[in-house]
C-alpha cells in the first residue's frame, strides 16, 4: 500500500468527527458508512493490542466515536430486548469457543472484541438511528445514492479492468485472475471482491427500482428516478455475477407479489430458502448435482466453480461435526484435515454459513441467522407484508428484504457489509406510520330529522328575532 492509503486510513477518524460536527448525526452516520465502505482501502494497519485498524474497524469505530462525542444521549437511550439476544450471543460466542478449544484467555478476548466491533457496532448504530419510518427511508435513499456513485466506476472497470484500487492505493486488493470474464471484467472498485460489489449494486438496484416503479421518489438531485434506477441496474448487469442478478430478481419479485393472491408466501419462501439449504446440507440430504447440471447449461466455468464449492462444503461439514456446538475457533482449524492417505489437506472456505458452522458451531450459526431474520419477522408481524409495496412504504419494504437476501448470498460467499446490519437492526423496532395505517371504519352520524312542530317553533323564533 502506498502512503496515500496509509493516510486515508489514519485520517478517517478525524474526518468522520468533522462530518458529525457539521451534519445532523443521522446523516453523518449514513455518510460515514457509505463513503468509508465504498472508498477506504482494503488494507490494515497493525496496532498494539487485539484490534487492527482495517477498513471494517475504521468505519465502525469512527462512527461510534462520532456518536459518543456528538450525540451520546441517543446512544444512552437504547434499550435492548429479547429480539436483540441473538446478536449478543453472536458477539460473545467466540469467547466460549476459544476457551472450549483451550486456546487461552487473551485469544478469547481478542476474537470476541473483533466480532463485537465488526457486527455489534453497526447493529447498535442501526438501532439508534433507523428505527422510525422516515429515518429508515433516509437510509434507503442513501443506499441508492451509494449505488449511483458506484455505477460509473463499475462500468469503467468492466471495460478497462479493475484498476482503481491499484491506481489510488498502489495494489490490487484481490486476485486479478478472478476478475477476468471473457473479453470484459468483473469490477472490484474499492471493495474486497467483485462479488461483494455485485451484491452491493444488486441491493441498491432493488431499492432504486422499487422507488421508480411506485413513484415514491421523483428524482435524486438533477437525475429523474427512472434514469437513476436504469443506470444502477445496468451497472449491476455489468458486474458479471449471475448470483447477484438472481437475487435482484428474487427481491423485486417478492416485493411486487406480496399481498396479492400469494399473501405472505413470497416472503416465507425467501426466508425459508437459506434455512432449508443449510439444513439439507448439514444432514447430507442434498448433494446439489441438479443445480450444477442446470448451471452447466449456462456456463461451464460457473458449473465447475459451483461443483468445487459443493465438494468443499462436504469436507468442511464433516470437519465441523467433530465439534458441532462451539466449533474450532478459527486459525484455520475448521478447514484442515488429513485424508485417507494421511496427507494434510487445506480446504478453501467460501460461504459465510459453513465458515460460521466450522468456527463457531451450531450456536454461532443459529445466533447469526436469528440476528438477521428475527427483525424481518418482527417487522412483518407489525406491518402486514401486503403494505410493503405501497407507494408510501415501498422504500422500507425493499429494505426489509435485504437481510434475507444477504443470507441467501452467504450460502456461497462470505461478503460481510456493515450497512446490512444497519438495516436489520432498524427493522426490529419499525412500526407502520400513522399516515399509512388503516383507518377504522366509522359510520357517519345522521342529523336527526325535526318534527313538524319543531320546524314551526324554529320559524317563529327566527321571525321574532328579525322583528326585534
Amino acid at each position: 500500500m502506498n502512503s496515500f492509503g496509509t493516510l486515508a486510513l489514519l485520517a478517517w477518524l478525524p474526518l468522520v468527527l468533522a462530518v458529525f460536527g457539521s451534519l445532523p448525526a443521522r446523516r453523518a452516520v449514513i455518510a460515514a458508512y457509505l463513503v468509508g465502505w465504498m472508498f477506504l482501502p482494503v488494507a490494515s494497519l497493525s496496532l498494539p493490542g487485539p484490534l487492527d485498524w482495517n477498513k471494517l474497524n475504521a468505519v465502525n469505530l469512527s462512527a461510534l466515536l462520532g456518536i459518543l462525542f456528538f450525540d451520546g444521549r441517543r446512544l444512552a437511550r437504547v434499550r435492548l430486548g429479547l429480539i436483540d439476544l441473538p446478536i449478543v450471543i453472536w458477539c460473545l460466542c467466540p469467547f466460549a469457543t476459544v476457551i472450549s478449544n483451550d486456546l487461552g484467555t487473551y485469544d478469547a478476548f481478542a476474537q470476541t472484541l473483533n466480532q463485537t466491533v465488526a457486527w455489534g457496532i453497526p447493529y447498535l448504530v442501526g438501532r439508534c438511528y433507523f428505527s422510525t419510518w422516515s429515518h429508515a427511508r433516509e437510509l434507503a435513499i442513501g443506499l441508492v445514492i451509494g449505488g449511483l456513485i458506484y455505477a460509473p466506476l463499475c462500468l469503467w472497470e468492466a471495460r478497462m479492468s479493475p484498476q482503481l484500487h491499484a491506481i489510488v492505493y498502489g495494489f490490487h486488493q484481490h486476485s486479478f485472475e478472478q476478475s477476468v470474464r471473457g473479453s470484459t471484467y468483473r469490477p472490484t472498485v474499492f471493495m474486497h471482491h467483485g462479488l461483494m460489489v455485485s451484491m452491493w449494486m444488486a441491493v441498491s438496484a432493488l431499492i432504486g427500482a422499487a422507488l421508480w416503479l411506485r413513484g415514491n421518489v421523483r428524482a435524486i438531485g438533477p437525475l429523474p428516478m427512472p434514469a437513476v434506477a436504469l443506470v444502477i441496474i445496468a451497472a449491476t448487469v455489468m458486474c458479471k455475477s449471475l448470483g447477484a442478478l438472481l437475487l435482484l430478481g428474487a427481491g423485486l419479485g417478492t416485493l411486487l407479489l406480496l399481498g396479492r393472491a400469494f399473501g405472505r408466501l413470497p416472503l416465507l419462501l425467501l426466508i425459508g430458502a437459506p434455512l432449508l439449504y443449510v439444513a439439507c446440507r448439514i444432514e447430507g440430504l442434498w448433494t446439489g448435482e441438479t443445480v450444477v447440471e442446470l448451471t452447466r447449461s449456462v456456463s461451464e466455468d460457473r458449473a465447475a466453480s459451483l461443483q468445487y464449492r459443493l465438494d468443499s462444503e462436504r469436507f468442511l461439514i464433516a470437519r465441523a461435526w467433530e465439534r458441532p456446538l462451539l466449533g474450532w475457533a478459527g486459525y484455520g482449524r475448521n478447514n484442515t484435515y488429513y485424508d485417507e492417505h494421511d496427507e494434510y489437506i487445506d480446504v478453501i472456505v467460501d460461504g459465510l454459513w459453513i465458515l460460521t458452522f466450522g468456527q463457531l458451531g451450531l450456536i454461532g450459526l443459529g445466533s447469526l441467522t436469528l440476528a438477521l431474520l428475527l427483525p424481518v419477522l418482527a417487522f412483518a408481524r407489525r406491518v402486514r407484508p401486503a403494505l410493503w409495496s405501497q407507494r408510501r412504504t415501498i422504500a422500507v419494504g425493499a429494505l426489509a428484504l435485504i437481510p434475507p437476501l444477504f443470507l441467501v448470498d452467504s450460502l456461497f460467499n462470505a461478503m460481510m457489509n456493515p450497512l446490512y446490519l444497519l438495516v436489520a437492526s432498524g427493522l426490529s423496532r419499525l412500526t407502520l406510520p400513522e399516515a399509512t395505517a388503516p383507518r377504522p371504519q366509522v359510520s357517519p352520524q345522521r342529523t336527526p330529522r325535526r318534527t313538524l312542530a319543531q320546524q314551526l317553533r324554529l320559524r317563529c323564533a327566527e321571525r321574532e328575532g328579525v322583528e326585534a
